[in-house]
């Protein structure tokens, strides 16, 4: 990454930097598949089998409508959406105190 600033007469560039500027780029914890999604889709979680996690689905509005938690033995956990109505939905991950929220799609 190579980041230029400006001088002007209120700053004064005394280096170029090719290294990052100490931004981290957060890794997902899980992704959905297939997204858009029908009947079902998969959330593939990218941390360890049996680790304890938190799978719950959020609508539009952002009230839960789904959520397994526990000791999850396998790295691909399947949701139902098909009695779902078509829209928008929101998923969240957690593990060991880490979230992360993903965009679904439901069309039917």
């Amino acid at each position: 990454m190579t980041v230029e600033i400006l001088a002007n007469e209120h700053y004064v560039c005394s280096e170029r930097s090719e290294r990052p500027l100490g931004l981290a780029v957060k890794e997902s914890l899980f992704s959905l598949m297939p997204n858009p999604a029908d009947g079902n889709t998969v959330v593939k979680i990218k941390v360890s089998a049996n680790a304890l996690l938190s799978i719950e689905v959020f609508n539009s509005r952002g009230i839960s409508i789904q959520k397994i938690s526990g000791l999850l033995p396998a790295q691909k956990i399947p949701i139902e959406v098909h009695s779902l109505p078509a829209g928008i939905y929101w998923v969240k991950v957690t593990s060991d105190g880490v979230a992360d929220v993903q965009k679904l799609i439901i069309v039917h």
